[in-house]
């Protein structure tokens, strides 16, 4: 019966009815010979409805009664973190941590910061040697002893989802609070953070574009490269193609935090000219496997039919209008990443479906014309944007809004329909005039 009732509260809440909920949580609380579950409902839905104080106070009660529980720990530690009190917030999180992870936990609050601001701030290539840090192999974010956490300028990703912080950032995005089990690897040689990621784009724009800030005082290819052991063929393929042989390579497992004796850390490129800077690297470095620009001729469209997911659903009905124009299909999936270097270098003019393939325009000559094709949910994305405006090239975006299935079903990898005669449209036009612009359907 009292699941029944909080089963029915939570049912109220989503569907706003949010008094309703309260009252049915509330009178739980009352009937209730210990009221854990239904201190635990109430303070679920003062945080839903934005009521933090409220939330805290009844996290502080249900403390009170009940000291190690979990979910109690951590809704406190986040509004506690979330107020500023990064004391309470840490307790809290401690105390959580050594519940779930063991006694050798480790729980810390971090301040987030830049490499180097100043040179960040320039957007040149540049790395840092850091000494005696952390390094954490799921998201490959840097702490150090002294309390500071490097990610943004490092990897990129959103340390709020981290396995390791699990949300706990505080409003301003300034402070986290990590916990993980004591570090048993220890990485004793000095060696480059390159890390990895299971996303082509990612691993191709994210980790090996910025090496180009190595280049200079001859690091690249004099020190071994931290990455991940659970390489994919493709990322063998381009250690392989980059010279880097085994013995070049320290491995270490994924979802752990290892000691890093000495860490050369190259930053991430963010403005065009950095970028620029790390394409013109990686096309030196596989110059063999490159047409030549002045022999790019070729017409291509991309196409993600044999990926899992966001399909474009009248892909036939658009390769049927695209083919008399010398268009041809290429899956970049299906391809090694040798062809897909040459696919790419020889083109003149490339139609993508928006996915990790159309990375590989880094390796299409300047004079190439692009045309991207993308839902509205995934529009915000603009890293095939940075990466031609980087290199001049012409490129165009046409934006669907028509999915298929209920409205309310609609995910950010949902299949949709694109508007063929206005991509059509934009194609005609980047092959006459060689100029692009930014166009929704």
């Amino acid at each position: 019966m009292k699941q029944r009732i909080v089963d029915a509260a939570l049912a109220l809440q989503r569907r706003n009815f949010r008094k309703a909920a309260w009252a049915l949580a509330a009178l739980l609380a009352l009937a209730s010979r210990r009221g854990d579950d239904a201190l635990r409902l109430l303070a679920r839905l003062a945080t839903e409805n934005g009521d933090l104080e409220r939330a805290r106070a009844i996290c502080a009660e249900l403390l009170e009664k009940c000291p190690d529980d979990e979910s109690a720990l951590v809704v406190l530690g986040k509004l506690s973190l979330a107020a500023g009190d990064t004391q309470r917030a840490l307790a809290c999180f401690e105390r959580h941590a050594r519940l779930t992870v063991g006694p050798r936990a480790v729980t810390r609050l971090y301040r987030q910061q830049h490499l180097d601001l100043e040179r960040a701030q320039r957007g040149a290539p540049y790395y840092r040697a850091l000494e005696g840090v952390f390094v954490d192999t799921a998201y490959w974010s840097i702490m150090t002893d002294s309390g500071i956490l490097y990610a943004r300028d490092v990897h990129g990703r959103n340390m709020a989802n981290s396995p390791w912080v699990q949300g706990r950032i505080s409003s301003d995005g300034e402070y986290a609070v990590a916990s993980y089990a004591e570090p048993q690897v220890t990485v004793p040689e000095a060696c480059i953070l390159v890390g990895g990621d299971e996303n082509y784009s990612h691993w191709l724009f994210r980790n090996l574009l910025k090496l180009v800030a190595l280049e200079a005082d001859g690091l690249v290819d004099a020190l071994p490269w931290l990455l991940n052991r659970d390489l994919t063929s493709w990322q063998i393929a381009y250690l392989e193609m980059l010279g880097v042989e085994v013995d070049r390579r320290v491995l270490v497992e994924r979802g752990q935090v290892i000691r890093c004796r000495k860490l050369v850390t190259p930053a991430l490129l963010t403005n065009p000219a950095a970028i620029a800077a790390g394409i013109e690297w990686i096309q030196r470095r596989l110059a063999a496997h490159r047409v030549p620009a002045a022999s790019a001729n070729a017409l291509l469209y991309v196409s993600r039919a044999d990926a899992r997911v966001r399909h474009v659903l009248n892909e036939n009905e658009l390769l049927e209008r695209l083919k008399p124009l010398g268009f041809r299909v290429v899956m970049p999936g299906r391809l090694s990443v040798a062809d897909q270097i040459r696919e790419f270098s020889a083109a003149r003019a490339v139609v993508a479906v928006h996915g990790a393939g159309l990375t590989n325009i880094v390796f299409t000559p300047p004079q190439a014309a692009i045309v991207e094709i993308n839902s509205s949910l995934l529009a915000r994305m603009d890293d095939f944007r940075r990466i031609a405006r980087a290199r001049r090239q012409h490129m165009a975006t046409v934006v669907s809004d028509r999915y298929s299935g209920a409205r309310d079903a609609i995910h950010v990898n949902s299949d949709y329909y694109v508007d063929v005669d206005e991509v059509v449209r934009e194609v005609e036009r980047c092959l006459q005039s060689g100029t692009a612009t930014r166009r929704a359907s």
